[in-house]
């Protein structure tokens, strides 16, 4: 560097600060936050997961890097995780620890330890890790949970991850939206949009305000053109969401999801602000009929946060699961009124079809066939030169082993380890007491790895 330079640099440190005290004090507290923040590194042996949608990518981690200059080697996903509770208890995100074999957490002091997956919910992308601490350890650092139902659009905010395997990495921003709705039908919305830098890495990191308060758990970026680089638009699943799941996950090993008894539709914007969702249909017994609604009722807001339609309403009952005391505003005629509604569990998703077609096979909660020319023409699969190899994915039962590892409908299985699949006999031909299977899956022409865990002893 010339000697100007570090001249130049020598009369900067010297110089006394400038700053106004509102922005020292925001400098302190941001300062304090990022030595205080507690962060996992998840590291897990698995082969590389389904790469996501180009537009909206799931921070699959599978960028990773063991050095800055070199590329992971396949089968090691890294990510981030909270500390829930100083018995070892994370939560991270389910893309992270999907078909894992073998999880270690690294702590904030460098020390690596081993853990094991308690539960996941793929819908909500959440995941329990217990990290196994040796008898007599002390409690470990857990984070503290805020109320992200409280959190507003323009306050600073702090993100914690792992990006592109530089550990322990915190990033700043404001948060830039509320309440964004899910990426796909199933899933879980409400995600809170921040521009703190995030990347592939940052998957299950905190989301932190400036009191030190986890508000959500990093899951997601948009990346424009296919890249995988942060643009500058983050999604974090609302820490009330989080912990619920987490609750439920741990309690009983799966995760409710809440709905109102009602069907709906969007009702017109007016000058006040958003028109909200209007009733067509309250289910006899349901929680809305049990609060006196009536289909032509407008639900304007639910606990306090205004409601832009028929989707939101939805999607605010199922992440606040069963069991769930939800405050609504209601129009009706010219009159406002209010009503408290308590969630039931919404209905599971349909399972797989009973009329199983002769040569098909059911094995890990996929049904599985042979790829004739007429079952890729209906899954929307091109017949292959010379024919397709592999079995075709007919169907997914919802929370089975295959949808956990993200197999889908008109996937082909081509690979079971290092064997081709030809027939689904030879599914039953794995060793006695495997829990777990790699396969490779062919999916419209790109082949990728994943882990099916969970299979019956």
């Amino acid at each position: 560097m010339p000697t100007a330079a570090l001249l130049a640099l020598g009369l900067a440190r010297a110089a006394p600060p400038t700053a106004a005290p509102a922005a020292q004090a925001r400098n302190r507290a941001l300062i304090d936050l990022a030595a205080h923040a507690v962060e996992i590194t998840a590291l897990i042996e698995a082969p590389r997961s389904a790469p996501r949608a180009p537009a909206l990518r799931q921070l699959d981690l599978d960028l990773g890097l063991t050095r800055p200059a070199e590329p992971a080697p396949p089968g090691v996903s890294a990510g981030a995780g909270v500390l829930l509770r100083g018995d070892g208890l994370v939560i991270t995100n389910q893309h992270v620890i999907g078909g894992a074999t073998d999880v270690t957490v690294r702590l904030h002091d460098g020390r690596a330890l081993p853990g094991r997956v308690l539960a996941a919910d793929p819908g909500a992308d959440l995941a329990l890790v217990q990290i196994d601490l040796p008898a007599g350890h002390p409690p470990l650092p857990a984070a503290r949970p805020g109320p992200s139902a409280r959190a507003q659009v323009g306050e600073a905010v702090l993100a914690v991850g792992h990006p592109f395997d530089f550990p322990f990495t915190v990033t700043t921003g404001i948060l830039s939206a509320v309440d964004r709705p899910a990426w796909r039908p199933g899933e879980l919305g409400g995600h809170l949009q921040t521009d703190a830098a995030m990347h592939p890495g940052s998957s299950g990191g905190p989301l932190l305000n400036l009191r030190g308060e986890v508000i959500g758990i990093n899951s997601a970026i948009y990346a424009a053109s296919g890249g995988e680089q942060g643009t500058g638009l983050g999604f974090a699943i609302p820490a009330d969401t989080a912990l619920r799941v987490a609750r439920e996950l741990e309690q009983r090993g799966r995760a409710s999801r809440g709905a109102l008894g009602v069907d709906a539709e969007d009702a017109a914007p007016t000058a006040s602000g958003p028109g909200g969702a209007r009733l067509t249909r309250v289910l006899p017994r349901g929680p809305a009929d049990a609060a006196g609604l009536r289909p032509g009722d407008v639900i304007l807001a639910v606990d306090g946060r205004p409601v832009d339609g028929a989707r939101a309403l939805r999607e605010r009952a199922r992440a606040a699961g069963a069991g769930a005391r939800l405050p609504v505003t209601v129009l009706r005629a010219d009159a406002r009124l209010t009503a408290v509604l308590t969630t039931t569990e919404a209905a599971a998703p349909a399972p797989l079809p009973i009329d199983t077609p002769p040569d098909a096979r059911l094995w890990a909660g996929l049904l599985l066939g042979a790829p004739t020319p007429e079952r890729l023409a209906a899954h929307g699969r091109a017949p292959a030169a010379g024919g397709a190899p592999g079995l075709l994915v007919i169907g997914v039962a919802p929370g089975g082993a295959g949808a956990t590892a993200g197999v889908e409908v008109g996937d082909l299985l081509v690979m079971l380890g290092p064997t081709p699949l030809l027939d689904p006999a030879q599914l039953e031909r794995l060793p006695a007491g495997q829990r777990s299977a790699p396969v490779e899956i062919n999916r419209g022409g790109a082949r990728f790895f994943a882990v099916i865990s969970g299979l019956p002893e």
